[in-house]
């Protein structure tokens, strides 16, 4: 689960709360498969998902309100699950309406980390 900082309304901002996208390591995928946002009331109106530090293309873009803002469990399964190759940058950005102040929303994603057998599992 995420706590995003705040995020101006009407632009897409990164859900990480600092200004560093978080890399994958030597010999690790993650796939994606899921978004949950268990703020009441909730501003996220779309999540997508980057490749590269500065979000040079998109592997998916995912409007999630008309989901989470009606459902007992606010969550969306993907259509198609988000893969992250080793060493790529895990870029995953918001897109909020209306703006999200400083104490952040609590978004959250399903995803498998995988990596070889017999190193640690993150």
């Amino acid at each position: 689960m995420y706590i995003t900082g705040a995020v101006p309304a009407n632009l897409w901002t990164s859900v990480f709360d600092t200004a560093v996208v978080p890399q994958l390591g030597v010999r690790k995928i993650a796939v994606f498969y899921k978004i949950v946002n268990l703020t009441p009331m909730h501003s996220v109106r779309a999540v997508r998902f980057l490749l590269g530090a500065t979000g040079a293309s998109a592997l998916g873009v995912f409007h999630t309100e008309e989901f989470t803002l009606v459902k007992l469990t606010p969550e969306v399964y993907l259509s198609e699950p988000i893969v992250y190759s080793p060493q790529e940058f895990v870029n995953i950005q918001c897109y909020a309406q209306p703006a999200i102040p400083a104490a952040g929303e609590r978004l959250g994603f399903g995803c498998f980390i995988a990596e070889p057998a017999g190193e640690v599992v993150s």
